[in-house]
Formats: structure tokens, sequence, C-alpha cells
């Protein structure tokens, strides 16, 4: 008897600690750790399914009158996000069944499952988790300083915040000051975050001067497009908007088919006309020069040679994603998150994109698009930087989409 009640006291204590740990660990992400190896039937279903959830979305962009508001706020409330299935399939999640209703008038064969939480309430929380982070940061109180992100964990529905050296103090000041809800976890990161193009590269280089002395900064280069001007049509390039300033002139390293037009044969090929660097943007807007022969591509990805408008994608949990930069071609990986903000060197930014990709230094303003075939990929986000986290590191990108919105762009 008392050797049955001393297991019972052990399997009870096992338990116990077991829930507790559930609680209070870090949370990571499998997809970093367990990259896999999709057929081609696997990739045709994604591609159906991104398809579909580029319909819904847009079906909810059109419907709440704000085409323009990229902050998230726009999903109705019976809808609690999307994510691509093991089979590649779409599965929406919902807060109730009256949703199916309203997405099944749109867009057939859906997957549900059912949430607690609308994707709408954690955007909105997220964005309150940075407004009262920033305000604690102008007075330096608390553990302000050592907040680094908040992430939505779209498949479970939950939202992870990031300190520097996590400790249960940090944990405790964060629920009693800024935000004390069930389906916020904690993550530890090791760093702040990072950008990645300030560092030598072989993209584009801009020569911006500081202190009167002249330096180089290497970066890569997005996608192209066109917009229209008191001058007529102008043409240009996205990259990166860390590191640039308006009215920044633009070279190119790679000599193929430029022409060289200033000394020491490097090419002048544009002048940075616009740059956002804080909120949901991290993108500088190039635009080239009439004596630039606009239809090169001035980025290794083979996608930009033929892209249109129609081939924009809004970003989706779990789907394979490439990047392409200066130091990465075709590198593979999956979307963990669609709705991350972060502090970057004292900036705060949102309605970013997080993946497992890879990135390094002269990477920033690469290009990120889904793994379609024959050139028609899709185009999903600009390269920012990384997040360093205890077991991984992770990728994070503006939207595309809000780049092009911003801006009033046309891909060409």
């Amino acid at each position: 008897m008392k050797r049955i009640f001393s297991l019972l006291c052990v399997i009870l204590t096992v338990f116990l600690l077991g829930s507790f740990c559930a609680n209070a660990i870090t949370v990571d992400y499998s997809l970093a750790t367990e990259q896999q190896s999709p057929t081609a039937e696997y990739f045709e279903r994604e591609r159906i399914s991104i398809h579909k959830n580029n319909i819904i979305l847009n079906y909810f962009i059109q419907e709440s009158g704000h085409p323009k508001d990229v902050s998230g706020l726009y999903y109705p409330d019976y809808y609690g996000g999307s994510f691509i299935t093991e089979d590649g399939d779409l599965e929406v999640m919902l807060t109730n069944k009256d949703g199916e209703k309203q997405i099944n008038r749109i867009v057939n064969d859906i997957k549900y499952s059912y949430c607690q939480h609308s994707y709408a309430s954690l955007v909105g929380m997220i964005n309150t988790i940075r407004d009262r982070i920033n305000k604690y940061k102008k007075s330096e109180i608390g553990y302000s300083r050592d907040y680094t992100s908040a992430t939505l964990e779209d498949k479970n529905n939950i939202i992870v915040v990031a300190f520097k050296n996590l400790n249960p103090d940090k944990e405790k000041w964060f629920r009693q000051y800024i935000a004390n809800v069930d389906y916020i976890l904690f993550q530890n990161v090791l760093c702040d975050n990072q950008n990645t193009s300030l560092y030598s590269g072989q993209g584009i280089q801009h020569f911006p001067i500081s202190n009167n002395m002249v330096y180089t900064v290497n970066s890569s280069s997005a996608f192209r497009f066109r917009h229209y001007t008191n001058a007529g049509w102008k043409y240009g390039f996205i990259t990166c908007g860390h590191g640039f300033a308006v009215n920044n002139k633009v070279y190119d390293t790679n000599y193929a088919n430029i022409i060289p037009i200033i000394e020491q044969g490097i090419s002048e090929i544009g002048t940075v006309k616009n740059v956002k660097c804080y909120g949901n943007m991290d993108a500088a807007l190039v635009e080239m020069n009439d004596i630039y022969d606009y239809s090169n591509t001035i980025n290794n990805s083979p996608y930009t040679l033929t892209s249109t408008n129609d081939d924009l994608c809004h970003p989706v949990c779990n789907q394979y994603v490439y990047f392409y930069g200066r130091n990465h071609s075709a590198d593979f990986g999956q979307v963990v998150s669609t709705s991350y903000s972060g502090e970057w060197e004292g900036i705060s930014f949102y309605d970013l994109v997080k993946t497992t990709n890879s990135l390094s230094f002269g990477d920033s303003g690469g290009l990120l698009c889904t793994t379609q075939t024959n050139y028609s990929s899709d185009l999903v986000g600009v390269a920012k930087g990384i997040e360093t986290t205890n077991n991984n590191v992770y990728s994070v990108f503006t939207k595309a989409y809000n780049i092009i919105n911003t801006w009033f762009l046309w891909r060409y």
C-alpha cells in the first residue's frame, strides 16, 4: 500500500511540475527545426490554398471600406486567423459558426476550426503592448528597455512576448503594467533585434555623407515598380529603408548590361525618393535614372522578371517561402507569424512577417516570395533583419502589400 501511495505521489508531482512548466516555459516554433521536403502535389495544394486565402483577406478589406488600412483591424470579429495544414490545405479559424456562412459565400472547400480570440483582437492587443511599452520607455521605468517583440502565433491563437534575459520579475512587471491576459506567453531572446544591411555584399550600393565623410552601404533589392508622378511614369525598385535617406544616390556593383556613367567603373542607377523606416514598413523607394535600362532586373531572383500586381500574396502561417538576397539564393523557409511587432534600434515596427528563412549581413531589402514554379511566384515581403531566441534565429520582413499600398505602386 505504501509503495502504491509513493508511486501515486511521484506521478502527481511529475504532472504538477509538467503543468507548471507548460505555463512558464518560453514558446518556440517547431517549424524552424523540422524543415520538410514537400512533394509537388503538396505545393499545388498549397498554391490553391494561398489563392483562397488571398480571396478571403481581400474580401475583408473590401467589405471594411478601408482598403488602405493595413493594421489588420479590418478583419471581422468571427475571423481568428488561417494557416496551411500538413496536407497543404487552408484551414480558417473562427470564433463562431456564423463565420462559415460568410466565408462560404466567397470561396468553397475550406477547412474550419474554432478558436477563442479573433485575429483583430490579437492584433489590437499587440498594438496596445507596443503603445504601453513605448510610454514606459520614454520615462525609462521598469523593464521596458529589455522588451524586444510581440509575435502573433497564428495557429495557436496566442501572443508570444520576448524579453532579453527573461526572468520572473520581468514577466511579473509586464503583467502588472502592460497586459495581463491568459493568451500571452513569454520567450527569451539573446540580444537586440538586428538589421542586416550595413555590411559588405554584392548588391546595390549608396554613398551617404556623414560628418563630411563618404562611406559605402551595401544591401539587396526586392522588386521593381512603376508609379505616376508629375513628370509622368517613373520606374524603380524597392529595397530596405534603414541606412538610406532621401536624395541618396544609388549605384550597382553588377556591371552587366549597365552603362557606367560615373568614374571608377561604378554605375549610378538612381536616387532614393522616399524612405519609411518605422511602423509597418522598412523600405526605400529608388527611382531609376532615365539612362539606366529599367527592363533589367537588379535582383538575383528570376521571379522579378515577370511581375504584375496580380501576384501579390497575403502571407499565411505555415506557407513555404523562398528568399533571394545578396548572400542567399532560393533559401527555403516557412512563415511562422503574419503579425510581428518589434523594437529595432529604438524604433517600433509592427505588422511584419516572421519566417524561418536565413538572413545575413547584406541581405536586407531582398525578396521573399512563394514557392511557385515557372517564374510565377507571388511576392510576400522585403527583408528587414533577424531575431535571435535561445534555440533559433528568425527572419523578419516588411509585407509587400503594405509597401505597394502606402506608395501607390505598380509592379512590372
